[in-house]
């Protein structure tokens, strides 16, 4: 009954912020007001944007992201307040860079929306405390995933009211039939921002659905979690299951969604968006996962799963090695670098006592220790082949009409 009173507290804590930043996301980004058809018409049209301004703000944030990964500050013990004033520098700067990406891909706007509603959350989770025993964490991802997908059916139902003639001209909003819209469509530079704003609503409720599909793994995983340190038992554990179907269940969603979109006349228009969206959403919660646990500790979790196992020995074989080596050759020196700064940053800051983690003694990572202990013939081998069939997959696709 505590446990009950404590969600629905955080329910409404989290919901009463979620929603006023839901509203005005569509108010500054939806054709339902006039307000919001000129600021995301003016932001995915405007050229100013795309300028060297623009690239340096795009090239600094990917400097703080590479400098967040490569000191490990997100496992600092140490100088919390350098690390907080940090990530508060990185949010601003990625807000800054998706508004300035709008005019290559319009939903920027909405994702910045989606990405304060974010850090209100977090910031409402530190300031009250929810974390530490198992009720008031449970209590707060209970809360996250109630209040996004009322946050979402709540977008979906008002677009969908938008859409209805009778209540489109009502004088509190800006008709969905009106003459404006109409001419945003027509404008052939114009098409995709226009299609963009018009469903803002229901790509921002699309958002909120994969921030609640996000945390109820990570709740499946807490609970799994506490069950595994609470008891000794060995054998199944159908967590791996859990996030393959959930993955699976997300990729196919997206593949679907692809296939219906190209069959439809409006295929170039939508069919780069919709795919987006659904890769999206399942590299999203990868990475939540993935952050929260800890990859290796989500991996070890999982593979104690049969239906998992297969799977890793899988991942472990030469042809999904050549695929890796295939895509990353090009950039293998880049992240050599890398990996040699990001060793010695991390043996400077264990040393300080920043990390708890003590380092291994050579001068790359453990990881890019295990990419050396690959069977480097086999591996390339099954890359030159990957790179042959996909050279004529490309050559065909060009000269045979279906693929044109």
């Amino acid at each position: 009954r505590a446990l009950n009173k404590m969600t629905l507290f955080v329910y409404g804590l989290l919901l009463a912020p979620s929603l006023l930043i839901a509203a005005w996301t569509v108010y500054l980004t939806s054709p339902m007001t006039s307000v919001g058809r000129d600021t995301h018409r003016w932001l995915a049209t405007s050229g100013q944007h795309m300028t060297y301004g623009g690239i340096g703000v795009g090239v600094l944030t990917a400097v703080l992201f590479i400098g967040a990964y490569v000191s490990d500050m997100l496992f600092w013990k140490k100088y919390k307040c350098m690390r907080r004033i940090y990530f508060l520098a990185l949010l601003v700067a990625t807000t800054a860079a998706l508004l300035v990406a709008t005019p290559v891909f319009p939903p920027t706007p909405i994702m910045c929306g989606m990405l304060l509603n974010i850090a209100v959350w977090r910031i409402l989770k530190h300031y009250f405390e929810l974390r530490g025993s198992s009720g008031q964490l449970e209590a707060y991802l209970r809360g996250v995933v109630l209040s996004s997908i009322t946050v979402a059916l709540t977008l979906v139902i008002c677009w969908v009211a938008w859409l209805v003639p009778s209540l489109s001209k009502n004088s509190h909003w800006q008709s969905a039939y009106s003459e404006e819209i109409r001419i945003d469509f027509e404008a052939r530079n114009e098409q995709k921002a226009a299609l963009v704003s018009f469903a803002s609503p229901v790509i921002l409720a699309f958002l909120y659905f994969i921030a609640a599909a996000s945390v109820a793994v990570r709740q499946a995983f807490e609970a799994r979690k506490r069950k595994i340190e609470q008891s000794t038992e060995t054998g199944r554990r159908p967590m791996g299951r859990i996030l393959l179907t959930c993955m699976a269940l997300l990729v196919a969603s997206a593949f679907a969604v692809y296939l219906g979109v190209a069959l439809t006349p409006f295929s170039d228009l939508v069919g780069k968006t919709a795919l987006f969206f659904g890769v999206v959403t399942s590299v999203s919660i990868i990475l939540y996962i993935g952050f929260v646990f800890g990859f290796e500790t989500m991996w070890h979790m999982a593979e104690k799963d049969e239906t998992v196992k297969q799977v890793v020995v899988f991942l472990h074989s030469n042809p999904v090695k050549g695929c890796v080596a295939l895509a990353l050759l090009p950039v293998l020196p880049i992240m050599l670098l890398l990996d040699i700064i990001h060793q010695a940053l991390r043996k400077s800051l264990w040393r300080r006592e920043a990390i708890t983690e003590e380092p291994n003694p050579e001068r790359t990572t453990k990881e890019w220790q295990h990419l050396k202990r690959w069977e480097r013939a086999p591996v390339l081998q099954w890359s030159m082949c990957l790179g042959i069939a996909v050279a004529s997959f490309r050559i065909t696709a060009a000269f045979i009409s279906p693929f044109m």
